[in-house]
């Protein structure tokens, strides 16, 4: 459970980055193998784990009701996602030492890297599929 929080956690830094291509479900056993990669690679304590993981869920709750809240513009909130990154950053920051927290941000960076290119290739295949479907003449 801890596990899959560590994923969903990564999952939804990323997603709130570039939210342009669905993302892909990931089996539980998949996200149970990458919580246990990110727990390694960043060498968390087990006091560590449990409060990362209290920070992301309340992160991700707040991200949930933002998303979810019809009454905002859209520049509200991106206004409000960010906020609310930018505070679980700061918990995040201040719960990990130096050294762990810049693994954290790499481990983020390319996850936004990789999320940016994701994101290309579907415009890509959606564009090539668009033209496909239209009539020829």
């Amino acid at each position: 459970m801890l596990l899959a929080s560590f994923v969903c956690a990564l999952s939804f830094m990323a997603t709130a980055q570039t939210a342009t291509a669905p993302a892909a479900p990931q089996s539980p056993a998949k996200m149970k193998e990458h919580g246990t990669k990110l727990v390694d690679e960043l060498g968390l304590s087990p006091d560590q784990a449990t409060q990362f993981k209290a920070i992301e869920k309340d992160a991700n709750t707040q991200a949930k009701a933002i998303r979810q809240d019809s009454t905002l513009a859209k520049a509200d909130k991106h206004a409000k996602e960010k906020a609310n990154r930018e505070a679980a950053d700061a918990k995040i920051k201040a719960l990990l030492s130096p050294d762990q927290y810049a693994k954290w941000t790499a481990i983020k960076e390319e996850k936004k890297e990789s999320n940016k290119e994701k994101a290309k290739e579907w415009r890509m295949k959606k564009r090539e599929e668009a033209g496909s479907a239209a009539p020829k003449n």
